[in-house]
């Protein structure tokens, strides 16, 4: 008897190990990832070594995104391949991150994060994008969209699914600064100089 509880227990394991769904993690000619430093907004971005990743959930909701918190991904998971993709293949602000995998078949939840500045992850990048003087370039989805994946189990097996593109889902990914900590204190300086200045008016 144990052994045939051990042998199903194993069957199950591979069975999860092997369930899986499979995503094309490429963006579109008008979904491309841009700048917004400031200076030259919204341009595609190609030379600055900039990265996107996809990051993925099965729950029957989308888990919360923490925009207070940018590095905060409770409830999310990187996909695999968990490397980095780069943008500006095969055109400036195009990225075709090839096929992407999770971990059950199906619909999941999707959102996506970037940033420049040759970091290996997004956490680093983002931490260092806090720093005086930094240059590196940030940006996240504030917000997750269903995608369907392929699942290569099934009878016939299904391909990757081309991940969706345009207004509700993948619609773009900017990447912008992150305000330096003395940039705070000078506004919160020019604020308090104008109420001073009210009051003595």
């Amino acid at each position: 008897m144990k052994k045939i509880l051990i042998a199903a227990a194993l069957s199950l394991v591979a069975t999860g190990a092997f369930a899986q769904g499979l995503i094309t993690f490429a963006n579109s000619a008008s979904t491309l990832v841009t700048t917004n430093n400031g200076v030259n907004s919204g341009t595609a971005v190609s030379s600055m070594t900039p990265r996107v990743v996809l990051y993925y959930s099965t729950a029957v909701s989308a888990p919360a995104i923490n925009t207070t918190d940018p590095t905060d991904l409770t409830g999310w998971t990187i996909s695999l391949p968990s490397t980095p993709d780069s943008v500006g293949v095969p055109s400036a602000g195009r990225f075709a991150g090839g096929t992407q995998s999770t971990s059950n078949p199906g619909n999941v939840w999707v959102t996506v994060r970037g940033w420049t500045g040759g970091f290996a992850d997004w956490s680093t990048a983002y931490a260092s994008a806090s720093l005086p003087g930094s240059t590196t370039l940030v940006g996240y989805m504030t917000y997750a969209f269903s995608q369907p994946t392929g699942d290569p189990n099934a009878t016939p097996p299904g391909g990757p699914i081309a991940m969706l593109t345009g207004v509700g889902f993948f619609n773009g990914l900017q990447l912008t600064p992150v305000p330096e900590p003395g940039t705070f204190v000078l506004a919160g300086l020019g604020a308090a100089g104008l109420l001073i200045f009210r009051r003595r008016k």
